[in-house]
């Protein structure tokens, strides 16, 4: 039979055993570290590695500013749009929406003109839709001869068309990018919309003049 101080031997022995396989546990836990700081990018207290903020030497260089752009000299000038001037203006029609409308360059400035844009109702009466500066510096820079652009597939010159009463001839410079197949008709001329006197998307006419003028 064995006795109340039999049974609080053998359990000592046992947990003594235990104690020897596993180790005696630690008095203060391993704590999970706080990554709080640095991994939201929080100030962690110290100026060291990991700290909130570490003067941004182990970080890229930040990049050099843009260049200044240069400004536009009409002098040098090679865009439509540059040779604009006060009275020019065009008869649009935009069939997409079946409107028509009136466009006219109503002041000309060192860098921009003014255009106001007008449309038109079926007596010929013009309501006033809006005045567009047009800053010339940009399509300046990225003009270029429209035959020379990426992804010409033909190119059509001095094609007959008539606009208004004026027998012309306009060039056509057909593109088939991933965006579609576009045929765009210029007459340079035309500074209000660039030379572009028509453009075709996909066979649909999205934009033509159909008569011009200066007052």
């Amino acid at each position: 039979m064995i006795t109340w101080t039999g049974r609080i031997g053998a359990l000592a022995l046992v947990l003594a055993i235990a104690t020897l396989v596993t180790g005696c546990p630690s008095e203060t836990p391993n704590p999970t570290p706080d990554t709080a700081g640095t991994a939201e990018g929080g100030d962690t207290g110290g100026g060291g590695e990991g700290g909130g903020d570490s003067g941004g030497s182990d970080g890229p260089p930040p990049p050099p500013p843009a260049p200044e752009e240069p400004p536009f000299d009409r002098a040098t000038a090679e865009s439509p749009y540059s040779k604009a001037k006060v009275g020019d203006w065009a008869k649009v029609s935009i069939p997409s929406f079946g409107i028509m409308q009136h466009w006219e360059v109503s002041e000309v400035g060192d860098d921009f003109f003014i255009m106001k844009r007008f449309r038109l109702g079926d007596d010929g009466a013009k309501e006033l839709i809006e005045d567009s500066r047009v800053e010339l510096a940009k399509p300046e820079r990225d003009w270029q001869d429209p035959r020379t652009r990426d992804a010409v597939t033909e190119v059509k010159e001095d094609v007959a068309h008539k606009i208004g009463d004026r027998e012309v001839k306009v060039l056509i410079v057909i593109r088939e990018t991933s965006l579609g197949k576009t045929e765009t008709w210029y007459l340079m001329d035309v500074a209000i919309n660039n030379g572009v006197v028509k453009s075709i998307k996909d066979d649909s006419v999205n934009l033509e003049i159909v008569d011009f003028g200066s007052k």
